[in-house]
């Protein structure tokens, strides 16, 4: 196989583009093994594996992506030296990603976008879309003057698509003007009309001069099964100011990467998620779906002003991700009793809660009203319930189950999702007029919130910080032993028939512990929060030298040991709410760091042993945690039940925030003054609040 086929080479990095219907990444890499560029497509419902992508070819890798440029017998293309991809431009609504390379005299720059043109087809309007490959090509200013008159130029595309996809070469056809790549799926290329074709290739021949000229384009086209949603139907926008203050440390490059990543990272979830609100949870690694990633990604969307990918997202997983016994999809797969992915339930609620509050629209809550009781009152189930208020199972957050050293017990990240989605199913049923079912969701979860911190022995609180697992019997469950003896049948295929190591593991402390205090069920200011981060921070920060948060000690992660993104993004905001502005910072710089120029994270950092492990994949959750680390944490824009609450921690910053079919512009320059609409108001705890639902656009100032 081609070393393309590699998902995190050293020195690649990945640029993303998409709508929903059709996925494209740009691979750059300074790696010599690799292509120095090369274009990944697909159809985002498909979540193929790297090399079984609609371009990628298993002897030539991604190298027949790249053009060819043809100039007085002397072929050119572009080598590592001198290529560079870079985004020109981050705005959510027209994304541009380009790719600049030399051939002798003439620079090249390549353009890709996602444009959408309106098709009609049996007195309907179907919006198609194509990814759009614009070659711009300019003479060197340093070549003679004589060359820089005029140059003939050939550009050659050829057409090689993945053999194991498409059982023959692209047939030509002359009256559109069009390759067409049939097989498993269906693939066209496209060009303007002075294209020269010869079997697999297209050719145009380009004048090369001073003078501007329209440029060649190519024209990739998946044919949709269904209509294309908009792209990115929103209004928002986010432009970093750069006037300085003197409040919180004001840092105006750190906020303009702050900002610039958060436009990417919105590119990216529209980039992958496809119209029926499907997604891979692991670009190229998995090829399946997690409801618990899903969630994350439509809160996250509501955060944004992406409605309508949260809105397909929700609909997903009400319809095809949640069984008819209220169980939330782990894999593509669900799983029962005491191995049930509860803290998904949570999740899922959460999301559906964010979602109304952000869009008003009520119409999805009622339309799967029975569906979202189902996964609601699975949590409340005696199977599920423990005498004291909590839940209880035989797995954890991490997927770690009963073979793998996980005994039966109450883990923190289960109780935490649930007890917080329990509170927003609450608010749920009283919207459809349920107020009995809120009445007593509302009280499971306060009673579950309130042993979780305070029962006399079950509690998650242990030597004055937030622990991870305790077991039924109230002592810690600080490591794991591998065993072989799982009770039920079922799962007997996955149980190993021998564990070579049966050494204890440390589980504890893990990085799980921190989501009590992010969803305020400990006080962020507490000294139980602090010592807890501080704690957290002691034994997973830079497990492997690198930065990062691990998610627990390495050496209970043998398939994951190194820093997860989405980890160490939950961890930063925590962080913020508990006023550690220098780690926050610290936190989100290695985020930075790691995301690159192409502005994407793998799902972790680290070496996997590949096989009988996947590879390692670009992680949409990352994605979504960094959107509400930065939304929530760094802008501190909060959609509460009743109001918007806005209290900045980041400055100076300008953001256009969308609620339902009103937005806020919001401009901070620092944090002693407030204004609403040119009219100057007190601040609240450091912040100002807007009455819901909103009535009008409005425009909220902060000052020094």
């Amino acid at each position: 196989m081609h070393p393309d086929a590699q998902t995190n080479a050293s020195e690649t990095e990945y640029f993303f583009l998409g709508n929903g219907q059709i996925t494209a990444v740009l691979q750059w890499s300074r790696n010599r093994e690799m292509s120095p560029y090369g274009l990944l497509l697909w159809g985002p419902d498909l979540f193929p594996r790297k090399e079984s992508t609609f371009l990628f070819h298993p002897e030539s890798g991604l190298g027949e992506t790249m053009l060819t440029l043809t100039i007085d017998s002397n072929e050119y293309q572009a080598t590592h030296e001198k290529t560079r991809v870079r985004w020109e431009s981050i705005d959510p609504l027209t994304p541009v990603v380009s790719v600049e390379w030399e051939a002798g005299p003439v620079q090249i720059t390549e353009r890709f976008s996602i444009q959408q043109v309106d098709a009609f087809a049996e007195d309907e309007v179907e919006i198609q879309t194509f990814l759009v490959r614009e070659v711009y090509l300019d003479l060197d200013h340093s070549s003679t003057e004589r060359k820089k008159q005029h140059i003939n130029a050939e550009i050659r595309l050829g057409i090689k698509p993945n053999p194991y996809l498409f059982s023959a070469l692209p047939s030509w056809n002359e009256e559109e003007h069009r390759f067409i790549i049939d097989g498993y799926v269906l693939l066209t290329v496209a060009s303007t009309k002075e294209t020269k074709q010869f079997e697999r290739f297209l050719r145009i021949d380009q004048s090369v001069a001073q003078e501007e000229s329209l440029p060649p384009r190519f024209f990739y086209h998946i044919p949709p099964d269904v209509f294309d949603r908009p792209i990115l139907n929103h209004h928002g926008s986010t432009e970093p100011l750069t006037r300085q203050s003197n409040e919180l440390t004001p840092n105006s490059d750190f906020c303009e990467r702050v900002l610039s990543q958060l436009g990417k990272s919105r590119i990216g979830i529209n980039s992958c998620v496809s119209n029926a609100g499907a997604f891979d949870a692991s670009i190229w690694q998995y090829g399946y779906e997690w409801g618990q990633d899903a969630a994350m990604v439509a809160s996250a969307c509501c955060c944004s002003g992406d409605f309508e990918i949260a809105e397909s997202i929700l609909i997903n997983i009400l319809e095809d991700l949640t069984s008819l016994g209220g169980q939330i999809v782990e894999s593509s797969r669900f799983r029962e009793g005491e191995l049930t992915e509860l803290n998904a339930n949570g999740a899922v609620l959460l999301a559906l809660r964010d979602y109304t509050r952000a869009t008003g629209d009520i119409s999805l809550i009622r339309e799967g009203w029975e569906r979202i009781s189902d996964i609601a009152s699975l949590l409340l189930q005696p199977d599920s319930i423990h005498r004291s208020g909590l839940i209880h199972g035989r797995r954890d957050l991490w997927e770690r189950l009963p073979w793998m050293g996980l005994k039966s017990g109450f883990e923190v990240a289960t109780n935490t999702f649930c007890a917080e989605g329990l509170i927003a199913g609450a608010e749920l049923a009283s919207i459809v007029g349920s107020n009995d079912v809120a009445s007593r969701w509302k009280r499971a979860a306060e009673a579950m919130r309130q042993a979780m911190i305070h029962h006399s022995s079950l509690s998650f609180v242990e030597d004055g910080r937030i622990i991870h697992r305790r077991l039924l019997d109230g002592s810690v469950q600080r490591e794991m032993v591998p065993e072989a003896a799982y009770h039920d049948k079922r799962y007997t295929p996955y149980i190993p028939k021998e564990i070579p190591d049966l050494s204890p593991q440390l589980c504890d402390p893990d990085s799980v512990s921190a989501l009590p205090i992010l969803y305020d069920i400990v006080d962020p200011r507490s000294k139980l929060a602090r010592t807890t981060l501080d704690y957290l921070y002691k034994h997973l920060w830079n497990p492997t030298g690198i930065g990062g948060y691990a998610r627990s000690p390495l050496p209970s992660d043998p398939d994951s040991p190194g820093p997860w993104p989405f980890v160490t993004a939950w961890m930063a905001e925590a962080e913020l709410k508990a006023g550690l502005i220098d780690r926050a910072q610290q936190t989100t710089e290695w985020l930075l760091k790691m995301a690159g120029e192409g502005g994407s994270w793998f799902e972790y950092y680290g070496e996997r042993e590949s096989p009988p492990y996947p590879p390692v994949g670009i992680i949409v959750w990352g994605w979504a945690q960094y959107i509400l680390l930065v939304v929530r944490g760094w802008m501190g824009i909060e959609v509460l039940s009743d109001r918007v609450r806005i209290a900045p921690r980041l400055l100076p910053y300008q953001h256009r925030f969308c609620v339902g079919d009103y937005y806020i512009d919001i401009s901070v320059s620092g944090i002693d003054h407030g204004r609403i609409d040119e009219t100057s108001v007190r601040l609240v705890d450091r912040g100002i609040e807007i009455s819901l639902p909103l009535r009008q656009n409005h425009k909220v100032e902060f000052s020094e």
